[in-house]
């Protein structure tokens, strides 16, 4: 505005001393005229200097002003023909030209700062460790999971990015070096797995997983994202150590199952010989030992059907101190040389319902734990005593275990405790879980523990550990007591009762030859009438000849052509109020043994001593 005003002033001034010059040359009348009239032509001159150049330049100034500070909604309101108006018009147009770019490059602005920050929460939360890396070897970006994976930070991969080559395990070398060989590759995804080693020195499995990224055909590096796979290859690797275990497994139970065959032939046999001999017979000792043997051979049997896990539980009263006996013959064996092994028994006799052989599983399985734990050697310490609930509860600790026990109930205590290596408390936190374990590959399954705790929970017991690095381990096993006489004793005093036969005739299906005559002798030795058949086919063929006179059909259940329950649903239908006895010595055939007992019917396991079979032939006989 002060320009506004300097510049009008200048010009009258400049008009004012032209007019004083020509009254000066003129006559003084003249001389006003001539300055009323120059005077006007000045001040017209002005206001026309004004309004057509001066302001619409001022408008303009303020317009760049305006948009120079960023406000781009301003519009110049000068209009009119003239130039300074055209140019109003285009300055007008060139803002809303800037209008729309300015709120174009603000919305990209803006996207870009949103995929700024979602791109930053996805890597700072990605499980994944990715990177992109250059053709230099040049990381231009890495996730912060890298230091969760390899215990390296991400300054540290920036600073010195040859630590991803330095971190791979030994025998993976020259599967990466042949993978990062070409660093071009081509254009699709390649995918590699192998081990790293963390700072930490721990071994790791990564799913290794790279492309190249192109931009307009040139090649600007790799893209690389790295999976951390150790707990899946941890599970593959037990999955097949599983799978191993369950095909010895089979191999055990099949082995079982020819032993079961020949022992039933041997114990047949030698009960026959035992029988018929006088007591005065020299060979009856013979033939005791033959029997004795022959029964520890069983024992053998039984050892496999529980190494194959199929042999059913079965729970009865048990001595304890009995049980421990027995794994203590098989523990100075396996232990090793450099293990003292000790056993502290309280007098008093502890029975529990249990099934002997699984609980004879538990405590090797433990003290085959203990012995791991000591390779240089130690001691190893069996303990038993009688507890009572609410010592128990206390000992326990734990809230929910605790509320299941009885307090006024009497329990066992069984100690297993070893001078070994002992555990760390995040080891001792899993020990239970299945398919955890602390040993190299290829030396445990993960499943021993698991097992142990399942066992003691079918069994409505308890279990716990104690453990300290350096300082050794302690398993605490509690089972339940009972009152109830022993089984072994209940059976000692029926098999002390009379043998007697019959006159019935029996249906008999066995495919195994000597088992089949055997057991012909030996029931036709106390009256009764033997029809024999090799298989099931044959049996239904030797029942339609001779289905009046038929009172009892006994048959294994595993047979070549048709199985024993097949035969039997056949000839049922015929005779349905045929009696029926099963027998069998194969491991799976427990599964038919549950349902048989299940229907009502009778079973008797192999091998069987001809007492046994004689009384247990009667007793379903005589059935009403």
């Amino acid at each position: 505005m002060r320009r506004k005003i300097f510049l009008s002033l200048s010009i009258l001034l400049a008009l004012f001393a032209l007019g004083m010059l020509v009254s000066f040359l003129y006559t003084k009348t003249f001389f006003v005229v001539t300055f009323a009239l120059t005077s006007l032509i000045a001040v017209l001159i002005a206001r026309y200097l004004i309004n057509a150049i001066i302001y619409p330049v001022e408008e303009l100034l303020k317009a760049t002003r305006a948009v120079a500070s960023g406000n781009f909604n301003y519009k110049m309101s000068y209009q009119d023909k003239t130039e300074f108006g055209e140019i109003a018009g285009s300055f007008n147009d060139m803002i809303a030209v800037l209008r729309d770019s300015n709120e174009s490059i603000k919305n990209q602005q803006q996207q870009i700062v949103d995929n700024e920050w979602k791109f930053r929460i996805l890597s700072e939360f990605a499980h994944d460790w990715e990177y992109w890396i250059t053709e230099k070897g040049e990381i231009l970006f890495i996730s912060p999971s890298c230091e969760r994976i390899t215990g390296y930070t991400r300054d540290e991969f920036i600073k010195d990015p040859d630590i991803r080559n330095r971190i791979v395990y030994l025998q993976d070398k020259d599967l990466w070096e042949s993978h990062v060989a070409d660093f071009k590759p081509p254009r699709h995804e390649e995918e590699i797995e192998f081990r790293i080693v963390t700072k930490s020195g721990e071994i790791k499995w990564l799913s290794h997983v790279c492309a190249p990224i192109y931009e307009n055909d040139v090649f600007l590096g790799r893209r690389v994202s790295n999976r951390d796979i150790t707990d899946r290859k941890r599970l593959e690797e037990q999955l097949m150590h599983s799978q191993r275990l369950e095909s010895i497994g089979t191999l055990a139970g099949g082995i079982a199952h020819d032993f079961n065959n020949i022992l039933t032939a041997i114990t047949g046999y030698g009960h026959i010989l035992k029988m018929k001999a006088k007591e005065d017979n020299p060979s009856k000792a013979y033939i005791e030992q033959i029997l004795a043997s022959a029964e520890r051979a069983a024992d053998l049997t039984q050892s496999l059907l529980v190494f194959s896990r199929k042999q059913t539980s079965s729970p009865e009263p048990v001595k304890l101190k009995g049980i421990i006996e027995n794994v203590k013959r098989v523990l100075q064996r396996l232990v090793g040389e450099n293990i003292e092994l000790r056993t502290e028994i309280s007098g008093e006799e502890l029975i529990a319902m249990a099934d002997s052989d699984q609980i004879e599983q538990v405590l090797v399985n433990l003290c085959t734990n203990a012995r791991d734990a000591m390779p240089e050697g130690g001691v190893l310490a069996i303990r038993m005593k009688r507890v009572s609930g609410d010592k128990m509860h206390k000992a326990i600790g734990r809230e929910q275990e605790a509320l299941s026990i009885e307090h006024g109930k009497g329990y066992a205590e069984i100690s297993i405790i070893d001078t070994g290596t002992g555990m760390d408390e995040k080891t001792r936190e899993r020990i239970f879980d299945p398919f955890f374990t602390t040993k190299e590959v290829g030396k445990g399954t993960g499943l021993g523990l698991s097992m142990v705790y399942g066992i003691i929970k079918q069994h409505y017991g308890h279990i716990s550990v104690e453990s300290e690095e350096g300082k050794g381990t302690i398993f605490r096993i509690y089972l339940p007591l009972t009152e109830i006489a022993v089984s072994k004793d209940i059976r000692a005093a029926e098999e002390a009762k009379a043998i007697t036969g019959g006159a019935e005739t029996i249906l008999l299906a066995e495919d195994e030859e000597t088992v089949r005559k055997l057991t012909r002798v030996v029931l036709e030795e106390y009256g009764y009438t033997v029809i024999e058949a090799g298989d099931g086919q044959e049996a239904i063929s030797k029942f339609m000849e001779n289905k009046d006179r038929i009172d009892l059909f006994l048959s294994d259940i595993i047979m070549p052509r048709m199985n024993g329950r097949e035969a039997y649903e056949r000839i049922k239908k015929i005779k349905p109020k045929l009696k029926v006895l099963f027998a069998s010595g194969y491991p799976s055939d427990f599964t038919h043994k549950n349902e048989i007992l299940v229907a009502g019917l009778d079973f008797i396991a192999k091998p069987v001593s001809p007492d046994n079979l004689l009384k247990k032939v009667r007793e379903v006989l005589d059935k009403s």
